[in-house]
């Protein structure tokens, strides 16, 4: 089921035009199953970039 997800999620990156849409897939699952990345302010930040959605 999660390789479903994953797929799903890089192939959204990727119409994003994403270089390295497997990683931002991953740290997407990861993330909504509350396991928490080594720097997550940093990934957040990253998150919130892509999604156009900073202060």
């Amino acid at each position: 089921m999660f390789g479903v997800f994953r797929d799903w999620l890089r192939h959204q990156f990727e119409a994003l035009g994403q270089p390295d849409a497997d990683d931002l897939a991953l740290h997407v699952l990861t993330f909504s199953q509350g396991v928490p990345p080594r720097h997550r302010r940093r990934a957040d930040d990253d998150v919130a970039e892509l999604l156009d959605i900073t202060d």
